[in-house]
């Protein structure tokens, strides 16, 4: 009996061994590419096993377009062709060497795949991410030389914002790059024109005692704005026969800077505005403006960084070490986790900001309103009813770029917004009754 057993048992051993072996030798092949693509270079930055992934190849659809460009110069150039175009069109011949050298520079052609993916953190968070690869040695287009290869600390600027900012974006732009990117590209391919009114521009600034490059050159790279909505006062919206009212808003454009050139030309500039020095922080205020929200024009600098604001308390907040700070408020920290520290953009919509603009929207009466636009409020109503917010990080790199987010804007909510799109449109042609009919039955079928 003893005996029984023990072969039995190794016969089941055996068994399954020669099983596993089966399966692992007789696997489903893995087929791989006979092309080098950029698949592993993209999806290694994409988080799997969630709710969408996606690879794209996209080189040979570069690739097909620019066929596609040459298809329609071959044609535009026929005589044929362009004796029968309506008068005033200019003519092919004349935009196409031009349109061929915009892209060439650009560096969109040098995208080789992109790649997205998306991950539900908790119910209504969404971690996703989004990335655009090219060649590491074709990174020398215009869109990707202007901003910088390493990402920087995101807090440097970020500390500046008020704990109430409803909005933000933050990038990268060199300027004075630019500039000189554009004429030096300008030159090779003979543009006079655009040379000439470059060169016309910097001679007159330079006649009134400014110089360009060097308030060009004095920008850092980094700048972008923010809109501070103050919770804890509201001021009502002048729309006649409506009672709304919103936080009370202050907006704020900054620039990173080198040094005091720009600050110290305005202040040239510009006679009759306050002045003031206190703290470090310079100041040139303006008369404040009859406008239904507090308007008193302020530009600021402080720390290399140059505010252009809609009042000096704003500015204030985000120059003062003490003042409460977005990085410490709770709702943006539940945002902005697992996101990176590092960037060369970053992108904040509060769901202050949403809540604010639904109830614009809610209060704004429709009944006069024509169905087009009674359609479209009630569009806009459905989508911003629902708690939204989105935090955003950006990064260029060696081989392209990478965003990565923390949204509760669903993929869901885009499709009920653009049905409720479709469907207010049917209902104006009288058709909606029978879209309806096939909704419920597609609704309840199971295999589509």
């Amino acid at each position: 009996m003893k005996k029984a057993l023990l072969w039995l048992l190794i016969g089941l051993l055996i068994g399954a061994a020669a099983v596993y072996l089966l399966i692992k030798g007789f696997a489903f092949p893995t087929a791989v590419s006979g092309e080098k693509t950029s698949f592993a270079a993209v999806t290694e930055k994409l988080d799997a096993g969630g709710d969408f992934y996606l690879y794209l190849r996209t080189d040979t659809i570069v690739q097909s377009m620019e066929k596609l460009f040459g298809f329609a110069e071959e044609i535009m150039s026929n005589k044929a062709v362009t004796d029968k175009l309506p008068t005033g069109i200019p003519e092919f011949s004349k935009w196409k060497d031009t349109l061929w050298k915009i892209w060439e520079i650009s560096g969109l052609k040098a995208i080789d795949g992109i790649g997205a993916s998306s991950v539900t953190i908790e119910p209504r968070l969404y971690h996703s991410k989004f990335v655009i690869h090219h060649p590491a040695e074709n990174g020398d287009g215009l869109i990707w030389s202007l901003s910088r290869k390493e990402p920087r600390p995101l807090d440097e600027i970020r500390r500046y914002f008020p704990a109430d900012t409803a909005l933000a974006v933050l990038t990268e732009f060199q300027m004075h790059d630019f500039w000189k990117r554009v004429k030096s590209e300008s030159e090779k391919a003979g543009w006079k024109e655009v040379l000439t009114g470059m060169d016309k521009m910097e001679q007159e600034l330079s006649a009134q005692g400014i110089d360009l490059n060097k308030i060009l050159g004095g920008f850092e790279g980094r700048l972008g704005y923010l809109l501070n909505l103050d919770s804890k006062k509201v001021i009502p919206l002048p729309i006649p026969g409506q009672s709304i009212t919103i936080p009370e808003p202050s907006l704020a454009i900054y620039f990173k800077v080198k040094d005091s050139v720009l600050f110290d030309l305005l202040e040239k500039k510009t006679p009759g505005v306050q002045k003031s020095d206190k703290g470090g922080i310079r100041m040139l205020k303006m008369s404040v403006l009859p406008m239904p929200f507090p308007l008193e024009p302020v530009l600021a600098q402080k720390d290399g960084l140059l505010v252009i604001a809609s009042r000096p308390q704003l500015v204030e907040q985000m120059f003062d070490p003490k003042s409460a700070k977005l990085t410490g408020n709770e709702e943006y920290r539940k945002y902005a986790r697992a996101l990176p520290t590092r960037g060369t953009e970053f992108g904040w919509v509060s769901p202050a900001f949403c809540k604010a603009i639904g109830s614009v929207l809610q209060g704004v009466d429709i009944g006069t309103a024509d169905a087009e636009a009674r359609n479209l409020m009630l569009m806009l109503n459905t989508l911003f009813s629902k708690p939204m917010g989105s935090c955003q990080v950006g990064e260029h790199i060696a081989d392209g770029a990478v965003w990565t987010s923390n949204s509760s804007f669903s993929l869901e909510d885009i499709i009920d917004f653009i049905k409720m799109g479709i469907q207010s449109g049917l209902k104006e042609k009288k058709v909606e009754p029978v879209i309806e009919k096939g909704i419920e039955q597609s609704e309840g079928t199971q295999d589509i």
